[in-house]
């Protein structure tokens, strides 16, 4: 964790939903926002659903807090895994905490009646996982269950994946998600009337027989994130290399499913993509400049000078100052007073980066090599589009401090590097602060 601006090795996230916006390849069609029932659209009570991925947490949308579960369902376009794969969600601007609202992330490459045919979880990890996240700001495990209101209806031993149940219509909406029976948490992957497909012992459980054959079956939240105050979240996880064309990301209220939001959920940016980590840490000769750069100063025929200001610094977000993470019950948490001001700027300059870390093998390479490569060229700056697409950044990238991180864009347009010797080069890189 990196506290006063001390620089370590840089990491930036890119948004992929943003990048194919630009790019055109993909429509805000392809992103829907989907109540439980899996056919009526959320409405707004104010905002867009274009203000999710606009990448200005200040332009925040708000859905109303009776919609209960929804979600949204990100159609990546992609049939090939390698070039779907994502590692990172970040969701900005919002008031989590004061809707008392939680989220989960599942994916699959089949959706048949709005229903995911075999889904996959981010957030329940692997078989004998705890998890499957990391990197966590603002993100805690929720503790709730509810009864299913189901039960079992055949003993099962320690390895069937196959699960016949009471009431298999209870569950059409779990699909993606943890049931608990006994201890032993599973993956609900698919259903087919009353008989349910699971992955077994997920979640930090161990797969166990369950001889009774009539036992309970509760919806466990465990692998949903909670987020314990407003303001901004941020998880990652190791790459996800299959079943990944389409993404859900779910929303529900912390007693579950089928309750109201504390309060009208509100949401400034979601951002869904993979993160690049420099090779290297920057040369010790880094820049940091805060610009106050939103006045002008008038000087008079008499020679006094006075301010014409058309901004101080980013305005505020849905709860809270931008960057804060706060609860709600925190005092001044978007008071003026309290609020950082000025423009930030970093100017830093990498030497003897390996020609395979900054670039592709073939710069005239195919959409997989622009997609899925491991440099900075393919990665970084080409994801921006140099500085159209503003990113989010940090100086150290192992770190879960908010200080560290920010909204910036390419300053200098694009990519300058200088080969220094055979197979290594120096590169600059200078960003401004975005908001």
């Amino acid at each position: 964790m990196s506290q006063y601006s001390r620089v370590s090795t840089p990491r930036a996230y890119m948004d992929r939903l943003s990048f194919d916006l630009a790019t055109g390849f993909r429509t805000i069609s392809n992103y829907t926002l989907v109540q439980d029932d899996k056919s009526t659209a959320v409405t707004f009570d104010a905002g867009q659903i274009e203000d999710l991925f606009d990448m200005r947490p200040t332009n925040y949308a708000t859905i109303a807090s009776t919609t209960q579960k929804f979600y949204l369902q990100i159609d990546t376009g992609m049939s090939s895994d390698t070039v779907a794969e994502a590692n990172f969600l970040a969701i900005l601007g919002h008031n989590m905490e004061e809707a008392s609202a939680m989220f989960r992330v599942i994916h699959d490459d089949h959706i048949t009646s709005n229903n995911m045919v075999s889904a996959n979880s981010v957030t329940a990890g692997s078989a004998g996982a705890y998890t499957g996240v990391t990197g966590l700001i603002n993100a805690a495990q929720s503790t709730v269950t509810v009864d299913s209101a189901a039960n079992m209806a055949e003993e099962l031993d320690n390895s069937e994946t196959d699960l016949t149940v009471t009431n298999g219509a209870l569950f059409v909406d779990h699909i993606g998600g943890i049931i608990k029976v006994d201890s032993e948490k599973m993956l609900l992957k698919a259903r087919s009337s009353n008989v349910l497909t699971v992955t077994r012992g997920v979640h930090g459980s161990t797969a166990a027989a369950h001889g009774e054959g009539n036992e309970d079956i509760y919806f466990d939240y465990s692998d949903c994130i909670q987020p314990a105050s407003n303001g901004w979240t941020l998880i990652t996880w190791a790459n996800n290399n299959s079943d990944n064309q389409y993404y859900r990301i779910e929303f529900l209220d912390n007693a579950g499913a089928g309750s109201n939001f504390a309060a009208d959920l509100k949401i400034g940016s979601i951002q869904l993509g993979e993160f690049i980590s420099w090779p290297t840490s920057p040369r010790m000769e880094v820049g940091f400049d805060i610009d106050y750069d939103g006045t002008d100063i008038v000087t008079t025929a008499g020679g006094n000078t006075y301010a014409n200001t058309s901004y101080l610094g980013s305005p505020g977000w849905a709860k809270t100052n931008p960057w804060v993470i706060a609860p709600s019950s925190a005092e001044n948490q978007t008071t003026t007073l309290s609020r950082h001001y000025g423009r930030r700027k970093w100017n830093m300059d990498f030497s003897y980066i390996a020609d395979t870390s900054l670039f592709l093998q073939n710069m005239h390479a195919g959409h997989g090599g622009t997609v899925d490569g491991s440099d900075l060229y393919s990665q970084f700056y080409h994801k921006s589009l140099g500085s159209h697409l503003p990113f989010l950044f940090t100086i150290d990238e192992g770190s879960t401090d908010e200080g560290d991180f920010g909204l910036y864009r390419l300053a200098n347009g694009g990519l300058q590097s200088t080969q220094q010797a055979f197979r290594f080069w120096n590169t600059k890189l200078n960003l401004v602060e975005h908001w």
